[in-house]
């Protein structure tokens, strides 16, 4: 039998400590000699529902999507240790996720960290953009070289519009991120 405390139903009161006696008693014959009294601690408060610590939290996604804009290695490393968040947290009003962002910024280093820890790079904002548009389009040669040597993106995507990241590149003048781009095999 569960007993409630509070005002919320999933957390459940441990039965009252149990004595090694108590546990002999029920078994043994009461002229039989009891060994001293110990005793046992209670199980552990259980919560009924499993996904309790597992629900993101809007508040550690936006810190999490605002440390990966500066490149805040530390704090990024803080945040995800804590958990509660969601790796792949959209803000915004295109939905971009923190490795996106990353990548827009040119923050190389972050953009690896992420996607090592299990950051989806397959994703898109609501443009169709994925992270090697972002590192192409801003001119970030170091970003997209990393993007491209983690071979975790397709190098053809299309955007909304049909633009690769290599149009993107040769629409703003980002020559040395085209040429990069095209010997890898980009269109």
């Amino acid at each position: 039998m569960e007993v409630s405390t509070g005002p919320s139903p999933k957390y459940t009161v441990p039965p009252a400590p149990v004595t090694t006696q108590d546990l002999q008693a029920s078994t043994t014959d009461a002229s039989e000699d009891l060994t001293p009294s110990k005793t046992v601690p209670p199980a552990p408060v259980m919560k009924e529902h499993s996904d309790y610590q597992t629900t993101p939290s809007p508040a550690a996604g936006r810190d999490l999507y605002d440390a990966s804009c500066r490149g805040d290695l530390e704090t990024v490393k803080r945040i995800l240790a804590a958990g509660h968040v969601d790796i792949n947290y959209r803000e915004g009003d295109y939905n971009r996720t923190p490795v996106m962002m990353a990548a827009y910024y040119g923050q190389g280093d972050m953009v690896e960290f992420l996607v090592n820890r299990g950051a989806d790079v397959s994703l898109v904002d609501s443009d169709g953009d994925n992270v090697l548009h972002f590192a192409c389009g801003r001119g970030h040669l170091e970003t997209a070289k990393l993007i491209l040597d983690l071979n975790v993106v397709d190098v053809n995507a299309r955007n909304n519009i049909g633009k690769t990241a290599a149009d993107l590149a040769r629409h703003w003048g980002y020559l040395q991120v085209l040429d990069l781009r095209v010997s890898r095999g980009a269109h």
